[in-house]
């Protein structure tokens, strides 16, 4: 079928919408991911800590991953803004169990307004020595 000069025109300009079409969808993803890096309070990274998320709000999912030799965790899933009613623990033999939330991350800012790729630092502050064990009583 041999097209008309005046079809080869509006031929183009709808693949280059689409094509501009879909650039604009790649660049929409729906995804929300959270950086972690641990440290302790003189700023080394806390290898081995566990890191885990219960969202009870609108799921009951829960993530559950180790920090890297570095410090640093992800977390992320699917939603165009943070979930809201998420707790977020990070635990370590040597340190206090650290506790927050995405609400809290977030500050006075409702989580639709509040940046759904972040990076955040957290500190880890080590458990006091634990006293010697009493003699056993004779």
């Amino acid at each position: 079928m041999t097209r008309s000069p005046s079809q080869r025109p509006a031929r183009v300009i709808l693949r280059l919408a689409a094509a501009a079409a879909l650039l604009t969808l790649a660049a929409c993803d729906p995804i929300w991911r959270v950086s972690l890096s641990v440290r302790d309070p003189a700023g080394h990274p806390v290898a081995g800590a566990s890191v885990i998320l219960v969202c009870t709000e609108r799921t009951w999912e829960s993530t559950l991953v180790q920090t890297a030799t570095d410090g640093t965790a992800s977390l992320g899933g699917m939603g165009t803004s943070l979930p809201p009613g998420c707790a977020l623990g990070v635990a370590h033999p040597r340190y206090a169990t650290r506790r927050t939330t995405f609400e809290s991350m977030c500050g006075a800012q409702p989580l639709d307004d509040c940046r759904r790729v972040r990076e955040e630092r957290l500190v880890l502050e080590p458990l006091a020595a634990a006293p010697p064990a009493a003699a056993p009583a004779r």
